[in-house]
């Protein structure tokens, strides 16, 4: 058996490009799964280990998955029932380009307070460039590419300090997961 792994999903966010077309993360698992071949955001048995980036709302963590499947923003009366529901608070990401080490701890410790397994699974985001001075928008000066290192560091020792921590690669997860 072949299981291809992925990380593109970003629970609780929605993606619109310049055309209008765009992909609905809401309602997509916080932990990995293997997805549906109808709704990439429900569990199924398609032979691709989804490991969605840990992105999450504070206040549609609780909301259960088949009402975030019903929420489509494109509509006015579901962006306004969006807006009542969430009290217009940000979607969180475990990103050192966005948060600090403070940040990126609450991020964390929202995920352990939320998740119900016995096994948490994290997925930090950011691109390979923004450690390059100058590939990257994040990272136009040293002072920048250094504070993105800075974060990780901080970040890293935290988890270590606070938590039983085991890092992995992609394929690791995979055969983690099965």
């Amino acid at each position: 058996m072949c299981i291809r792994d992925s990380s593109s999903v970003t629970p609780d966010i929605m993606w619109k490009n310049a055309n209008g077309n765009s992909a609905n993360f809401h309602g997509a698992p916080y932990q990995p799964y293997f997805p549906s071949w109808k709704d990439f955001r429900k569990y199924g048995d398609l032979k691709i280990l989804e490991v969605p980036v840990s992105t999450i709302n504070p206040k549609l963590v609780s909301v259960p998955l088949w009402v975030k499947h019903r929420i489509n923003l494109k509509t006015r009366y579901h962006h306004i029932f969006y807006n009542i529901l969430t009290n217009q608070a940000k979607t969180l990401w475990l990103r050192p380009t966005y948060s600090d080490v403070n940040a990126m701890k609450y991020v964390t410790e929202l995920f352990i307070r939320n998740t119900r397994a016995d096994k948490l699974f994290l997925c930090m985001m950011f691109h390979s460039n923004e450690f390059t001075m100058g590939a990257s928008p994040y990272s136009l000066n040293l002072e920048s590419v250094d504070l993105l290192q800075d974060r990780l560091d901080g970040f890293f020792k935290v988890m270590q300090d606070s938590y039983n921590i085991k890092y992995m690669g992609l394929a690791d997860m995979a055969r983690e997961i099965r």
